[in-house]
């Protein structure tokens, strides 16, 4: 069957033409876009991702569909279709394989580098790198506007003190070890 939280999706798009392109911003694995071409036989998809793994999985989850299908390395802020499309898809956030694979650095339960880069194919500026490069306020400032954080001054006051951390030991101090 098809996953509930899908429903609402093939619903909404289920009255729309029967032929043309739709933009998934974020393709991930490729699920949503998996049932929306199966339901709509004469669509066409252009999928976006920036992380080369989700690249990879949507590749083979969405194999079967051949010529349909168009898979984009690229953030989709930078992207602009060629041709008009019938709608954009857009699932944002982390997806639990980027929280499951501890090399990514995105994981809360295991130990692996300050990563965070949605596209580790890039020359784009690890978390590790950003912490150590801005001083206290400018990171503290970060973390409060953009992750909401209300206690980012102590918190980054601890990052601080326990760093360097683009060094390799993940800022790991030995009385933590």
């Amino acid at each position: 069957g098809v996953q509930t939280c899908a429903l609402p999706i093939l619903e909404a798009l289920a009255e729309f033409p029967e032929e043309g392109v739709l933009l998934d911003a974020t393709v991930g694995g490729g699920g949503h876009s998996s049932l929306l071409l199966e339901a709509h036989p004469g669509w066409q998809l252009i999928g976006l991702d920036q992380d080369p793994a989700a690249r990879a999985a949507a590749s083979q989850q969405l194999d079967r569909f051949g010529q349909r299908v168009q898979l984009v390395a690229c953030n989709f802020a930078a992207y602009k279709p060629a041709q008009p499309v019938l709608a954009v898809l857009a699932d944002l956030g982390v997806s639990s394989h980027q929280l499951d694979v501890p090399e990514r650095g995105f994981s809360f339960r295991a130990d692996g580098p300050l990563d965070m880069r949605m596209n580790t194919e890039g020359d784009g500026e690890t978390a590790a790198a950003l912490i150590d490069r801005l001083e206290e306020n400018a990171l503290a400032d970060l973390l409060f506007h953009y992750g909401e954080e209300r206690l980012s001054r102590r918190i980054v006051r601890r990052l601080k003190a326990e760093g360097p951390w683009d060094d390799g030991e993940q800022g790991r101090s030995e009385e933590h070890t």
